[in-house]
């Protein structure tokens, strides 16, 4: 009985680690979709909000670095690649921001020559 009582506490503490790790990914997803949304929708403005959250979290690595490329490569199939000089530039910064490790630097590398002479003239 004594086991029982001590070992339940433990799993629950663990399932809780859990849901605020899972939570809080969650979180980190959402201001990426939400800053590159921004982005893509020319409201660079409102990005700029995201974007000191977003490069913090990418820096550091994990889950996010590795969801940037391949939310990059949907939004510009989706919107095409013509973006302003401001938007290159967030864009810019986070990719920067997520090149923290050498597999995600391969999953960016096609957008690197994707995207050459794509800036709309000013």
């Amino acid at each position: 009985n004594y086991i029982t009582c001590s070992v339940i506490p433990l799993l629950e503490r663990q399932a809780t680690g859990f849901q605020r790790t899972s939570s809080t990914m969650l979180r980190e997803l959402e201001s990426l979709n939400s800053c590159l949304d921004a982005i893509f929708s020319s409201k660079v403005i409102e990005a700029r909000k995201y974007v000191p959250a977003v490069t913090q979290v990418l820096k550091s690595g994990g889950l996010l670095s590795s969801q940037l490329a391949p939310e990059l490569v949907h939004r510009l199939l989706r919107y095409g690649v013509l973006v302003s000089s401001e938007q290159f530039d967030l864009l810019v910064k986070l990719v920067s921001c997520a090149l923290v490790d050498e597999k995600t630097a391969i999953m960016l590398l096609p957008l690197s020559t994707s995207s050459t002479g794509s800036l709309m003239p000013t």
